[in-house]
């Protein structure tokens, strides 16, 4: 099954990247590339009190980050280049309308040509991303479409 058109595991701890420039941690508890929605349930907050899960429209997000950790490593240098890693996949670098740039890789057809939006299937909302990083705490993350202002093959 090709991950652009599956869906995510519940539980998958996750950074939501809103357009409006607000950040929202925790588990998925449930996402689809053609859903409306994504349901995430907040970390806990220090108080202890174990908040509500949330419902964030996906036309709300510029990203979805997969992550290992939460809290991420503000130490950590990320690669900004691919290297010698082997992986399966067309090398591409992402530019958000907000400017910032991802490098990774993506299996499949590109999701862009020439300044058009090509996915395969008009109902997905975006398509996966692998990061060029793979040391980073990003382990995959899901692009939001219409928060994409270009992407180039590399």
């Amino acid at each position: 099954m090709q991950e652009q058109a599956g869906s995510s595991r519940s539980g998958d701890r996750a950074v939501l990247h809103l357009r409006a420039g607000r950040l929202l941690k925790g588990d998925l508890l449930d996402f689809s590339p053609t859903a409306e929605t994504v349901r995430l349930k907040p970390e806990s907050e220090k108080s202890g009190s174990d908040p509500a899960p949330l419902a964030v429209k996906v036309s709300d997000l510029k990203a979805i980050y997969y992550v290992r950790s939460l809290d991420g490593n503000r130490q950590y240098k990320k690669k900004r280049y691919f290297g010698s890693i082997e992986t399966k996949g067309k090398r591409i670098m992402v530019r958000f309308k907000d400017g910032e740039i991802l490098c990774g890789f993506v299996e499949g057809e590109l999701p862009w040509k020439e300044g058009f939006l090509t996915l395969p299937d008009p109902r997905l909302k975006g398509f996966f991303l692998h990061p060029a990083d793979p040391e980073g705490n990003n382990t995959k993350v899901f692009v939001v479409t219409t928060a994409v202002e270009d992407v180039r093959r590399l």
